[in-house]
């Protein structure tokens, strides 16, 4: 793998090559060209000029431009050839040279074929001709063995023919050592071409190769560098002044940071009105930069991307410059959040209420908070290089360093207390929260001590304990998380008749289990909650306890702190006070008023099922003569005696309830009409049967309404009136139905 210890340096480098200068390889084999074409132009007026002098017949235009053609081509080809040299069109300067040795190889057939016979001292030149030319263009665009070999042929053939068709021109028989001697001067000259060629292409070989591997290097490393690389020229106005900056090279990182999609010889304007990067007069700035050898690093925050860029500007060559881009956005972000960390936590420090103390891993003190002062009576510079026993009571001195020592192994237990000595001799319980902040070496570990006065905390800590001991009401502390008691107060005691402590909450409430974790998680979440259950104390009895539970936090433990309070009594008083409030004194079964209630819940649930319900009205015939001849104590016999048969005949959904006087009323609910009917008619016979006490038989009129879609209370129970009265007036101990 190459390694570049530059990058952006060693890539300006190469732009500079191709910029500011042609490459190696490029200018020497320009300059082969050059020359190349230079003799052949030279070489081609000499044979044109030999060929006028030495054959003064040819005056006619034909004959000129036939016997010169070859050379005016080989002219016109080495000029346009020439021209692409200028142009640094390296391949077709070459293809025009080919183009000329075509026409040099079939000039003596152009001329044979035309039919015109050139003087003898004329008819020399060609083979010393076409031979050098081949020496030339073998020595340049050989590139193998094989391709020599075949150029050689080519030129001997060449060579033979002009020598053959010249004896027979002068009607001369071939000379067989001439024609060997003709053949071993070729085949010198073309051992010295391949000589030549190979020395000269093993050059330019090994000129190639470097310039392929360092041209790949180039490539690779500006195709993938993640910094913005855009090499620049400097463009001026016709007053000389710098008016903008052209692009000339820009890799993907580039294009990528500042979010614009540009073609290459774009100018830094264009850019810079979609990536405000410039500024004001940046013109100035990169001009100075690319024609004094200045150097330029910057931070910059380009509010049309929002983001931080970094920026280098540098010159590889007067009158250009390098613009490297790198996005830095996470790297400013992250360092002002450090920056920002570090003020908090300065703040933290010097606003914290505990002494922070730090220390190495010897124990002496490198840093204090100012709380210290307050804590322990010392100043802060007083401390640093003092040993941290210096803040201990001497009989907790080695339990500490017990507990660092264990921590510095890799123990988890950071909180203690200890005895704390102040500057002036005065002691004080502390809470310590110590931390090992581990470095890359055994020396630069470092403990951070987090003391908090406790003073307060174990008073109150203790006045707690008098409290909750000898508090009148009930008293316990659970774990949060077993539900297990673990303190309760006398009173909790002598009130259950348990130990209690050890024992779970499940063991002695009522409710199940999965109701008791469903409090616990509510409380968790909430902090606290008040509810009523039930508990069961030693004697077995239920007691009916108000619960008000919340948690508490001692140490680094949480706890259920819960207040009971005994309401058996008053939930009994209570339930009584409701039972007669919708009961009727002299029955139990209820009375008028809880029936309208109900009677109003269920019209309602029934019009929006389409559900039936029945009502049946009755009362006991001929009742007022029951009390006068019997007296009301009878009377009252008769009502109790007539309910206790009534309720067992009706259904436990059924609602039964003392309408007035000696008036009874039924709420048959999801009872149709046949159903009520049969219902009334048993309630009937089940009373006229019955022989009741001191008073004998007596009988029922009954009446019967069946709710309608247009039905209230008041109608339905109208209804049943009216049917009731009927049946008095059919006679009595009869149904109707209205």
């Amino acid at each position: 793998m190459v390694k570049v210890a530059n990058p952006s340096k060693w890539l300006a480098a190469k732009l500079v090559e191709l910029y500011g200068e042609d490459s190696q390889v490029i200018a020497k084999k320009m300059k082969y060209l050059l020359f190349i074409n230079v003799m052949n132009i030279s070489i081609c007026l000499l044979f044109a000029y030999i060929r006028m002098v030495e054959n003064p017949g040819i005056y006619g235009v034909k004959e000129i431009v036939i016997a010169n053609a070859s050379a005016a081509a080989v002219i016109a080809a080495s000029v346009i050839s020439i021209k692409y040299i200028f142009q640094s069109r390296a391949k077709e300067a070459s293809n025009m040279l080919i183009a000329v040795m075509a026409c040099i190889i079939f000039d003596m057939f152009i001329v044979d074929i035309s039919g015109i016979r050139l003087a003898a001292s004329s008819e020399a030149y060609e083979p010393m001709f076409i031979m050098a030319v081949y020496l030339i263009m073998v020595s340049i665009f050989g590139t193998g063995k094989g391709q020599i070999a075949l150029a050689a042929a080519v030129g001997l053939f060449g060579i033979e023919y002009e020598y053959f068709s010249r004896l027979s021109a002068q009607s001369q028989v071939a000379d067989l050592t001439g024609m060997i001697i003709r053949g071993i001067q070729f085949l010198a000259v073309s051992i010295f071409a391949y000589v030549s060629f190979d020395i000269f292409h093993g050059s330019v070989k090994k000129i190639v190769q470097a310039g392929e591997v360092s041209g790949y290097k180039y490539r690779s490393l500006f195709s993938n560098m993640s910094d913005g690389f855009a090499y620049c020229q400097i463009l001026f106005d016709e007053y000389g002044k710098p008016q903008d900056a052209l692009i000339l090279e820009a890799n993907r990182a580039f294009k990528t940071i500042t979010g614009c999609s540009f073609a290459e010889k774009e100018s830094l304007s264009e850019v810079f009105k979609e990536f405000s990067l410039g500024g004001r007069n940046w013109q100035k700035k990169y001009a100075d930069v690319a024609l004094h050898d200045t150097e330029i690093n910057e931070e910059l925050y380009v509010g049309d991307a929002d983001k931080w860029i970094s920026v280098h500007l540098f010159s590889p060559l007067r009158g250009y410059l390098v613009l490297l881009l790198r996005d830095i956005d996470e790297v400013v972000k992250t360092r002002e959040r450090i920056r920002e960390s570090e003020a908090l936590h300065r703040g933290l420090v010097e606003c914290s209420p505990d002494a922070i103390v730090v220390t190495n891993i010897r124990g002496r003190i490198q840093m204090v908070s100012p709380a210290v002062s307050k804590i322990f009576g010392y100043e802060t510079g007083e401390l640093i290089g003092k040993d941290m026993e210096i803040l201990v009571d001497t009989l907790d001195r080695a339990m500490l360093s017990r507990n660092i020592e264990s921590a510095l192994r890799g123990s988890r237990n950071s909180i203690m207390e200890y005895r704390g000595i102040k500057k002036n001799g005065e002691k004080l319980d502390i809470e310590v929260n110590y931390e090992i902040i581990r470095g890359a070496a055994k020396e630069n570990t470092r403990i951070l001590l987090i003391n908090r006065d406790a003073t307060s905390r174990k008073n109150a800590e203790e006045m707690f304990k008098n409290i909750f001991h000898s508090h009148s009401s009930i008293m316990f502390l659970m774990d949060i998380d077993s539900k297990t008691i673990v303190d309760a107060n006398k009173t909790a005691l002598e009130f259950y008749g348990y130990p209690l402590v050890g024992m779970n909450i499940g063991d002695i409430s009522t409710l199940e289990r999965r109701d008791i974790e469903r409090n616990f998680e509510y409380i968790k979440l909430n902090g606290s909650m008040r509810f009523d259950e039930s508990h069961r104390v030693y004697s077995s009895e239920i007691r009916e306890m108000n619960v008000n539970m919340s948690i508490t936090n001692l140490g680094e433990k949480r706890y259920a702190f819960a207040i009971l309070n005994d309401v058996t009594e008053e939930k009994r008083a209570k339930n009584l006070l409701e039972r007669l409030s919708v009961t009727d004194a002299l029955t139990g079964i209820y009375n008028r008023l809880h029936f309208n209630r109900e009677l109003e819940n269920e019209i309602a649930q029934a019009k929006l099922r389409s559900a039936e319900f029945s009502m049946i009205m009755f009362d006991i015939d001929h009742f007022k003569r029951v009390n006068d001849t019997y007296g009301h104590d009878v009377g009252d016999l008769v009502l109790k005696e007539v309910v206790k048969i009534v309720k067992e005949q009706v259904r436990a959904t059924d609602v039964f309830a003392r309408w007035g006087g000696e008036e009874f009323i039924i709420m048959a609910k999801n009872t149709p009409l046949r159903h009520a009917k049969r219902l009334a008619e048993r309630i009937r016979l089940a009373i006229e049967e019955n022989d009741f006490e001191k008073v004998g038989r007596i009988t029922c009129s009954f009446g019967i309404s069946v709710l309608t879609s247009e039905d209230s209370e008041s109608s339905v129970a109208k209804r049943a009136d009216e049917a009731l009265y009927e049946a008095k007036q059919s006679g009595r101990n009869c149904v109707k139905i209205k």
